[in-house]
């Protein structure tokens, strides 16, 4: 058993043996749980054996297995540094830091230690494109604010070209990353590059089975097309997105496209509708968040921040309903949900805010309605100083 393969291999393991009795005892440690000891087996195999792609691979792998605590990770990261100097297993123990940061929501410390590792990457042996890849990726979204775009923008052109000359033209891979480069074009309000990315992307998607990817990046392409004021063919764009979804509507997925649809109504004046979508959105997506306790993943902040946008959106159609104080409430509580994922003074915690505003303006309470503006103003001041 792993037990007494443990207790028999870890005294004769030493530095003059062979690459598989490395690899045979951290496997029988992972199996244990033994998860840092398994790291600090291979990172002495990778010391006797500094050729051995086996061990060099298996390091890797188990590298993405590291605690969730940051330093811990950090530590790994302190540990294996004197080993292998760069190159893609220290870019890959940084990357599992940096992905952990980025998940808590310090995407700013993340950016950091994501540049650390692309650094790493690029000072050793370039063997492993696609570790790369998923950092240059992440790094891109860590940065991705108006200040740093053009940045974000260069990331990803270069993770494009890696992404093509490593898995083709037509692979999913290249579209994801297309996806992105949408994504951040939208950011930079380049519309018309935004919807040239993205239609792109659906064309290598469409070119296999139209499933969960094809109806994302269907809906980042609508919420183009609205800002555009193409708000038909946006619609058509999400409806088509939400039928692809089919079973899948429980999930973030289909909450985003509803939220997005939400939107769509509420721009033709169909309010009745919009509250209906994103009381749909609102309901998914909390539910999604309740569930993270019991099966947590990378995307809990991301699905926080999603549900926040739900609730902004059900507030906009309460309040063009004329529901103000409703509306009210529920800006608040998207208000709160968007500062706990992000930064206090960023567009989208103050979003609701300022919705708030308006909604005690038009309500008739110009007092508080100044008030609630003061608060925003407050906030962009002591973030821009």
């Amino acid at each position: 058993d792993a037990k007494g393969a443990v207790a028999l291999l870890i005294p004769s393991v030493t530095a003059g043996s062979a690459p598989d009795s490395y690899l045979t005892l951290a496997r029988a440690q992972q199996e244990l749980g033994q998860q840092e000891e398994a790291i600090q087996t291979l990172v002495r195999g990778m010391q006797a054996h500094q050729d051995s792609e086996n061990i060099a691979a298996a390091l890797l792998e188990q590298l993405k297995h590291l605690p969730d605590d940051v330093e811990k990770r950090k530590q790994e990261c302190d540990a294996i540094r004197p080993v292998v100097r760069a190159g893609d297993i220290l870019a890959a123990c940084l990357y599992s830091a940096g992905r952990k940061l980025q998940d808590l929501g310090k995407s700013g410390e993340a950016a950091a230690i994501y540049k650390e590792a692309v650094a790493a990457s690029d000072a050793g042996p370039a063997k492993r494109p696609d570790e790369l890849s998923r950092i240059l990726f992440d790094y891109a979204y860590a940065i991705d604010a108006p200040a740093s775009i053009e940045e974000a923008l260069k990331l990803n052109e270069r993770n494009l070209d890696l992404r093509l000359r490593t898995f083709g033209r037509d692979s999913n891979e290249r579209a994801e990353a297309l996806v992105q480069r949408g994504r951040l074009q939208t950011d930079a309000e380049r519309y018309d590059d935004a919807i040239r990315e993205f239609s792109s992307a659906l064309d290598v998607y469409g070119s296999r089975t139209k499933g969960r990817d094809f109806a994302l990046a269907e809906n980042y392409l609508a919420g183009v097309l609205r800002r555009e004021g193409q708000v038909e063919q946006a619609r058509e764009k999400q409806l088509e997105a939400l039928s692809i979804l089919g079973k899948q509507s429980d999930t973030w997925e289909a909450a985003t496209v509803l939220t997005g649809l939400a939107t769509v109504s509420e721009a033709e004046g169909r309010y009745h509708e919009s509250e209906s979508y994103a009381r749909q959105a609102v309901d998914i997506m909390a539910a999604v968040v309740g569930s993270w306790h019991l099966e947590p993943t990378n995307y809990d902040n991301y699905s926080k921040s999603e549900l926040g946008t739900s609730i902004q959106q059900l507030a906009g159609a309460l309040r063009d309903e004329g529901r103000f104080a409703d509306a009210v409430e529920q800006d608040a509580k998207a208000a709160d949900l968007l500062a706990a994922v992000h930064a206090r003074a960023t567009a989208a915690a103050l979003g609701p805010i300022e919705d708030s505003g308006t909604a005690y303006l038009y309500w008739g309470h110009y007092a508080q309605a100044e008030r609630t503006f003061r608060d925003a103003l407050d906030r962009l001041d002591k973030r821009d100083k």
